[in-house]
């Protein structure tokens, strides 16, 4: 989306030179909303985003009279395709959050699922079990490494950081940072543990459980 949005100020932007180039003293351009509209839809697919885009960016410029207004229009047309493009991200960033926060089982994986009652299962990483502890310093750690996300816990309640769900490991197979698949969705590895000293378990699963 972002870069349609570029693509057009650009055609925009060229329209406009081109029309300077020519030297056409009372040569004007007309930017009608529909004509906007029409033309970010087909590039996007979004009409409600580009109606809100072409509202705001209609407009007659006189190429040769006013430089002025024209360099101007460039600016304000900018202005409202950035902001316009955040809103966007922001609307699809709440679109995956909620889509991550209903999930509750890998897409990928056909075997069981690790679940409260079960408490072990053979996942597609190995033998995965779970656990449920305060999680402030495992965050702590995380970031301390620079690895930036957010902490939440998903609607099953499992816990997560950023996209991925928190798993203690071996570090030294896995060591902090590294994705892992379970059966529950794809984990980071955050944490670890006295049960690698057992052996047998490769994942412990951090929940609400």
């Amino acid at each position: 989306m972002r870069r349609a949005l570029r693509k057009f100020t650009a055609a925009i932007a060229g329209a406009l030179i081109l029309g300077m180039a020519a030297g056409n003293p009372g040569m004007t351009l007309k930017v009608s909303a529909a004509e906007v509209q029409s033309e970010m839809t087909a590039m996007t697919g979004n009409a409600a985003a580009e109606s809100a885009i072409a509202a705001q960016s209609t407009d007659t410029v006189g190429l040769a009279d006013n430089q002025e207004a024209l360099a101007e229009y460039l600016v304000q047309l900018q202005a409202v395709i950035e902001q316009q493009t955040a809103a966007l991200d922001a609307a699809e960033e709440e679109e995956e959050r909620a889509s991550l926060a209903s999930q509750t089982r890998s897409s990928s994986w056909k075997g069981s699922v690790l679940n409260r009652y079960n408490g072990v299962n053979a996942g597609p990483s190995g033998k995965e079990t779970y656990y449920n502890l305060n999680m402030n310093k495992i965050v702590a750690a995380m970031k301390k490494l620079g690895v930036n996300s957010e902490y939440w816990v998903r609607d099953d309640g499992v816990k997560m950081y950023g996209d991925y769900i928190m798993c203690a490991a071996d570090l030294s197979v896995y060591p902090r940072g590294s994705i892992v698949e379970t059966s529950l969705g794809t984990g980071i590895v955050c944490d670890t543990g006295a049960f690698v000293k057992k052996g047998g378990i490769t994942l412990d699963i951090a929940t609400a459980w």
